[in-house]
């Protein structure tokens, strides 16, 4: 009886342990989403800033337009290159804003990584898994899966340094 009792009490402990490592790995995962969405919020801001900076320069170039033709040739240039970026930063953001509103609706917001962030991120689950999770396995290594047919949940791909 006092076998059957240690035997039990051995595996209470052990389902603690294995719940603890398994709310410390969720709130990571929930860390790493809101760092995500902080840096959204620091891109649409420096693009806001970028836009007014572009105003400016408009305005500016329109006082200087009577002094120089030269200085607006070269305000107007300076103008179409950041606009041409700003086009292409609003792109980007526009894909991760949409990447953002499909983590919030629960799709996969895994497409906002890049495949050799999620395929070096599954080296690093294949090397820990054996020495700290012996009993579990990576089922897929080739990253495609994790885009193509996995429905995403937070702690799928987990960081480790």
């Amino acid at each position: 009886m006092v076998y059957v009792l240690q035997q039990v009490e051995a595996g209470i402990h052990e389902s603690a342990r294995l719940w603890s490592d398994g709310a410390r790995s969720l709130t990571a995962a929930f860390r790493i989403q809101q760092d995500h969405i902080n840096n959204v919020y620091d891109i649409l801001d420096d693009y806001r800033k970028t836009i007014r900076s572009v105003q400016y320069e408009f305005m500016e170039s329109h006082k200087w337009l009577a002094n120089s033709y030269l200085q607006h040739n070269k305000v107007l240039s300076n103008a179409l290159y950041l606009l041409s970026k700003n086009t292409i930063q609003l792109m980007d953001i526009e894909a991760l804003y949409n990447g953002i509103q499909s983590f919030m609706t629960g799709s996969n917001s895994h497409y906002v990584l890049p495949h050799d962030y999620i395929a070096g991120t599954l080296i690093q689950v294949q090397q820990h898994l054996p020495t700290n999770q012996p009993h579990m396995t990576l089922s897929r290594m080739y990253y495609a899966f994790y885009y193509n047919e996995l429905a995403f949940r937070s702690g799928i791909l987990i960081h480790f340094t």
